[in-house]
């Protein structure tokens, strides 16, 4: 068994994560197949992750190998004819096989497969003959040989019967393809490797010597011996179906192998012996494998909770333990680790599992080298205990520290060079002038003009510089990479021996070659990485090597220009191909959960300031010429622009479209060529202001405009916050183009410039012909900068976004926009609003209808927001006068009443002046005009309801308050409008935004939107009965305050709000809240949305009443009887809320 293992791990102690392994097994005996033992023996060949398995048993799927040991969730079966000439569908091919991004073993039937149709003939014909009938085989070896490194492949021969056919001409093949030593030959019987060794040599295709060296055979050898060597080498208990804990103790339950293969995003510890652990993080959950059914999350993706879910409820009764859960430094998540819980939490209510405790207890360890203090990431009630550990040494550890370097400075052996520095850097605390000073001694050690000081400074760029983003895997490069740059080694009769295996003691210090344990979302094979030994050299030897040898730049450009990034197999590739592109182009962004915003990546960002632009423009176009990436189009066109070379930008804008993948892609290259074209036009706007050029260029920022339209259309699906971006530059192209129009074009005299955006039977006869190409996009642009600012409304004030990782937190661009859009809609207010106090002399009705929504624009009421952040909220802040506020607001209806023909716009905008209007009167009119009845408004939201989109969502949030049920109103209210009402809003959710891949990966966002309140029952009849958000907290952005149940307790709060009474029940973890109501036949009106509830007993509570666009909500949830109440005529309500997941760690771990 030595030599198999010798073989199987070419020297080292255990199988080479960097090598590709490959299984031909050739067709086994009837007997042996009908033999359970030997069926057994079979067990390791899931012991190791094949890259492909050639069958040549075509009945293996019936009652073969392939029948009991193919895993069904990582692998596919395919015939051999798959690869048949496959030069012209080469890349197709890759993606068919999971190539690059989700590799999976292909089990391949050589022979055919008689289970699906009848075989080819193939028995007792000579090899020419198989050979021409099986081409596939011969083209997939060939196929192999494209996307793999030679000398990483390993094909493992397992050979139980003298039955040939096909097999040799396969191992010719892989002989041709990858040589000798990269065959394994394994048979128990010396007779078969007999019979193969005459075919062989008498046809003088090898050996005797080759064969002999490369086969494992003899008397005595069992597959039982070889099947104990095999999970040795790879790690692997011989058991191969793992057991976990139950409830009741005992030996546990071993997992069956159909369950085993489901868990995809789990690494479940098996209570059995295990090859070991290697962190602190997996030591701790090792200590309780015994008890706990523990687990490692491998990645984060949709199947995940539904994994967790399947462990804690294997094979147990009632009763059952908690799962303890890692999520140990993932790679390219799905979502954030701290979703996790709130996701566990919405399966548990969706599936109305019995709760009896702690369902699970997860532990979250990200890897950095500064403390980081963040926000709580979830504020549910649900969870119950949370922990952060410091990243810092107490003084006990300090003095540990110090002990143990004078017993090393004294140990005569030697010490664990790849340890060495993360000590030394734990033992000063992480002190950065320590960390410099000691790297810099160390690296005076190692030769400069080394091929491996040159690979350290390139671990080094990418570690640092593509690492930088907090939501990004620990860099690294598989060693695979670096065959060609520093080369290997051959020794004849015994193998390559690879460079990684002879590094030498001082370059261990600072590389650090290992098996990757970073469970990528991508790579199901797990590789061997070189990666550098502490986060912190890396700066530190960049700065030493920039200091004394290469600039950035250069050091950059030398590992583009490297063999590091060609010669590697398809997975290695990818791997390095998307970190060095992520560094190039991937920005620091809060959004992404980083400390800090750039404008470029921090590499592209360091090398502008130190070196200049003109250096990173270099440093990009090298990357353009490697990858062809279209964000890296976008990120030059952006420098350039940045730095006034406009042409030049546009022209890279404008190439990035050859290069984009999906329609979101374009989208965003859409965007930056309107960037582009848009900076210069704002650039030279002085050089335009002749009629002959300006036309010209009007006509090039009109192109611009119309490529955000075009972006935005794109990128729908990418991201709310996407078409936020793209809604911003509409609406700054459309002021720009406006003012330019009407403040610098030199039109003669006669011009009327305002008509001339407006009036699309404008005569400009007397014009260049630019203008006349463009008069028709200059009179949309009124209409598409309502609509953009229609969008602006539902997201700043309705709907608005959080960080999914900071709930609390707006979204950036969010906080950006409410301090812009005053400035934004008062220039359009200028424009496009009309200060003429006289109608038209034009009686058709169109006209008057367009001139009365000109003047609602100008007194401020277009929209719902617009009415209470520019009228209400300044009253509220004593900025306004109450006599104006009034007076706006009369305008404002006065002439959406004269309004002929209402759009469903005016409709709402009527509502929205009446409900303000109350709001007025509420703070002190003595004399007011009637207002529109009740009655008018809800007719004017039923026809508002009836045209589909974000009108309508309005129109439903406005029927729901007026009616509502309260003991002084519940008469004459239509029941069936009320239940239509509430059920709109029930099932109306923000829109789901499903982003491919690659696409996350780049636009790595992961947002959420709350929807925040507008109104609280109050006190009152009538509109009096709503309380506006204004009225509580006069911050126009603050809909996270509500939660905050200390505003609810002050006393002008108190007087204000009407409190509502409720009893809190539980019915199988399903959360409504129930209204008691005679309006509805079932005595109830369910509410969906409560805010930080902490009760989660059977009790009388009191809440506030909230209505938003997305439903009713409560907030402040009160125990009854600790409540002081002192309003009076309190609604009774029932309510019922779901029971939710807890993560009671400290009482788990203790």
């Amino acid at each position: 068994m030595d030599k198999l293992r010798r073989l199987l791990c070419n020297g080292l102690d255990q199988f080479d994560s960097s090598f590709y392994p490959f299984l031909v097994l050739n067709k086994p005996t009837v007997g042996q197949k009908e033999n359970l033992k030997w069926i057994k023996n079979m067990q390791f060949i899931r012991a190791i992750n094949f890259y492909c398995i050639f069958d040549f048993d075509d009945y293996s799927n019936v009652d073969g190998l392939c029948f009991n040991y193919r895993n069904k969730m990582k692998s596919d079966m395919h015939s051999e004819d798959i690869f048949e000439d496959f030069s012209n569908r080469f890349t197709k091919l890759q993606a068919s096989l999971g190539f690059p991004h989700d590799p999976k073993t292909v089990w391949v039937f050589a022979n055919g497969r008689n289970d699906v149709q009848p075989v080819r003939p193939h028995y007792d014909i000579d090899s020419t003959s198989w050979s021409s009938e099986y081409l596939g085989i011969r083209d997939a070896v060939f196929f192999y040989s494209q996307i793999i490194p030679k000398r990483r492949a390993m094909f493992i021969f397992l050979l139980f019967s003298d039955d040939f056919v096909g097999l040799i001409e396969t191992l010719n093949e892989c002989i041709l393809r990858f040589g000798w030593d990269r065959i394994i030959i394994i048979t128990t019987e010396g007779y078969i490797l007999t019979n193969l060794r005459k075919i062989l040599v008498g046809e003088k295709r090898s050996s005797e010597e080759d064969i002999t060296r490369r086969s494992v055979y003899g008397e005595g050898l069992q597959w039982e011996h070889i099947c104990s060597t095999f999970c040795q080498a790879a790690g692997q208990s011989e058991e191969i179906l793992k057991r976990i804990p139950v409830y009741s103790g005992g030996d546990g339950v071993a997992m069956d192998q159909h369950f085993q293969d489901a868990m995809t995003d789990l690494e479940v510890l098996s209570t059995t012996l295990c090859a070991g652990v290697s962190t602190l993080a997996r030591h701790l959950l090792w200590e309780f494998h015994d008890r706990y059914r523990c687990a490692i999350i491998k990645r984060l993706t949709s199947n995940t909770v539904s994994n967790i879910f399947s462990l804690w409820q294997y094979k147990e009764t009632s009763k059952r333990n908690p799962v303890l859960l890692l999520v140990d430094d993932l790679s390219d998540p799905d979502y954030f680790p701290q979703q996790l819980p709130k996701k566990i939490q919405n399966h548990f209510n969706k599936n109305k599992l019995q709760q009896q405790g702690t369902v699970c207890c997860v532990i979250i360890c990200q890897r950095g080298i500064e403390e980081v203090q963040r926000k709580q990431t979830c504020s549910s009630p649900f969870i119950e205990y949370s922990e952060t550990l410091r990243h810092k040494l107490t003084d006990e550890e300090i003095q540990w520290f110090e002990t143990k370097f004078k017993q090393i400075e004294n140990r005569k052996h030697s010490y664990r060079p790849d340890n060495l520095i993360s000590f030394l850097i734990l033992r000063k605390d992480f002190d950065s002038t320590y960390i410099r000073n000691t790297i810099s001694e160390l690296l005076t050690t190692i030769d400069e003009d080394s091929k491996k000081y040159e690979l350290l400074s390139f671990v080094a760029l990418i570690s640092h510089y593509g690492n930088r983003s907090y939501n990004t895997k620990r860099v690294c490069i598989p060693v695979e990479c670096c065959d060609e740059f520093i080369g290997t080694k051959y020794t004849k009769g015994k193998a390559w021996e690879f460079w990684e295996k002879n590094m030498v003691e001082d370059k261990k210090i600072f590389l650090i070659v290992e098996e990757n344990r970073n469970y990528s979302t991508k790579y199901i094979h797990v590789f061997k990485e070189i990666r550098i030994s502490h986060p912190s050299i890396a700066p530190v030897v960049l700065d030493v090597l920039t200091e004394n040898k290469l600039s950035l730049s250069d050091l950059t450009l030398k590992f583009l220009e490297s063999s590091v990034l060609t010669y590697n197999s398809v997975t290695a590739s990818s791997i390095i191909e998307y970190k060095t592109k992520e560094m190039l182009k991937r920005r620091l962004k809060e959004e992404y959960n980083d400390k800090e915003n750039t404008a470029y990546s921090p590499l592209i960002e360091r090398i502008t300031k130190d070196e200049g632009w003109k250096h990173a423009e270099k440093v990009l176009k090298k990357g353009l010429e490697l990858f062809e990436d279209c964000y890296i189009y976008q990120t030059l066109s952006k420098l350039l622009s940045n730095n006034k070379q406009y042409d030049d930008a546009i022209k890279y804008a404008q190439e990035s479209k050859k290069y984009a993948s999906t329609i979101e892609e374009k989208g965003f290259c859409y965007q930056s060529l309107g960037l582009a074209m848009r900076d210069k036009f704002e650039s030279n706007i002085n050089d335009y202001v002749d009629i002959e050029r300006s036309g010209c260029a009007i006509k090039s920022l009109l192109q611009a405009f119309e490529l955000f339209l075009e972006a935005r259309q794109c990128v729908e699906n990418a991201g709310e916050i996407s078409v936020l971006y793209c809604t911003h530059d509409i609406l700054r192209t459309i002021l720009l183009c406006c003012q330019f129009l009407l403040e610098k074009a030199n039109f003669p005299a006669e011009i009327n410039r305002k008509r001339l955006l407006t009036d699309p039977l404008y005569d400009l006869s007397e014009l260049p012909d630019p203008w006349k190409e463009v008069k028709k996009t200059l009179t949309t642009l009124v209409s598409h900068g309502q609509y953009s600012f229609e969008l602006i409304q539902r997201k700043l004030c309705f709907d608005p976004i959080y960080y999914s990782h900071d709930p609390q937190q707006l979204h950036r661009f969010h906080r950006r926009l409410h301090f812009e859009y005053p400035k934004l809609l008062n220039k359009f207010i200028q424009i496009f609003g009309d200060d003429n106090d006289e109608p038209p002399t034009d009686t058709l009705p169109e006209v008057i209808d367009e001139w009365h929504r000109r003047k609602v624009l100008s007194f401020m009421g277009n929209n719902y927001m617009d009415l209470y952040n520019r009228i209400y909220l300044q009253h509220r802040r004593k900025c306004m006068e109450l006599e104006r506020a009034l007076s706006l607001c009369l305008e404002i209806r006065d002439h959406l009443v004269a309004i002929i023909n209402k759009e469903v716009r005016d409709y709402i905008n009527l509502v929205s002046v009446n409900f303000l209007l109350s709001s007025l009167k509420s703070s002190g009119v003595k004399r007011l005009s009637p207002l529109h009845s009740i009655k008018e408004l809800i007719g004017f939201c039923q026809i508002a309801s009836m045209t589909p989109g974000e009108y309508a969502d309005q129109a439903y949030f406005f029927l729901s308050m007026m009616l509502w049920p309260t003991d002084e109103e519940n008469k004459n209210v239509d029941i069936d409008l009320f239940k239509k009402t509430l059920n709109n809003l029930s099932i109306r959710k923000p829109k789901l935004f499903s982003k491919k891949k690659e696409q996350r990966e780049m636009k790595g966002e992961h947002n959420i939107t709350r929807p925040t309140p507008q109104f609280f029952l109050g006190h009152g009849k009538g509109l009096k009965k709503f309380c506006h958000r204004f009225d509580i907290y006069v911050k126009s952005s603050a809909g996270e305050q509500f939660d905050d149940g200390k505003i609810w307790h002050r006393e002008n709060v108190r007087r204000k709000i009407r409190r509502v009474e409720g009893y809190i029940q539980y019915n199988q973890s399903w959360q409504y809240i129930s209204v008691k109501s005679h309006m509805s036949s079932d005595n109830e009106v369910q509410i969906h949305k409560i805010r930080k509830c902490s009760i989660k007993s059977e009790e009388e509570v009191t809440f506030v009443r909230g209505f938003s666009i997305a439903g009713p909500i409560a907030y402040d949830v009160q125990l009854k009887r600790t409540t002081n109440l002192t309003v009076p005529q309190l609604l009774c309500m029932k309510i019922k809320l779901k029971h939710t997941i807890t993560s009671q760690t400290a009482n788990f771990l203790t």
